[in-house]
């Protein structure tokens, strides 16, 4: 629920709830049982409903893109501990909605190519897995 609350937040361009609501989850939480596994997928689905939001809302997808690359590959890379899904966390929320208070841009998704759209498409399908270059 987290998750889908926050894409909401983000969509409406509302840091402030999306920040309270952060902190109430944390309060409300019990995370000793959680796994790294399952915190790594959280952040990892995070990450990628956040970037197809800003798809559809035409803000700058280029921006996106590279923040879902640069946090996929920081993610995938750590080891992550409990203890640091609540910093790595607001860190995902802050930055992708420092993004998005920049002015929107409306894009022409009629410009954008057939192989831009597929690789998207295919980045989105597979957002659980190890993506490789090919």
């Amino acid at each position: 629920m987290l998750e889908h609350d926050l894409l909401h937040f983000f969509e409406n361009k509302d840091y402030e709830h999306a920040h309270e609501h952060i902190d109430q989850f944390f309060r409300d939480c019990a995370l000793q049982d959680l796994s790294s596994e399952v915190v790594l997928q959280s952040l990892i689905g995070l990450v990628s409903g956040l970037t197809n939001i800003s798809f559809f809302t035409h803000l700058n997808i280029a921006h996106f893109l590279e923040l879902r690359l640069a946090f996929i590959k920081f993610l995938s890379s750590q080891n992550l501990k409990i203890e640091d899904f609540r910093d790595i966390l607001f860190d995902i929320v802050q930055t992708f909605f420092s993004y998005n208070d920049e002015p929107t841009r409306n894009v022409d998704f009629s410009r954008v190519s057939k192989q831009v759209a597929l690789t998207a498409y295919y980045i989105n399908m597979h957002r659980y897995e190890r993506l490789r270059i090919d």
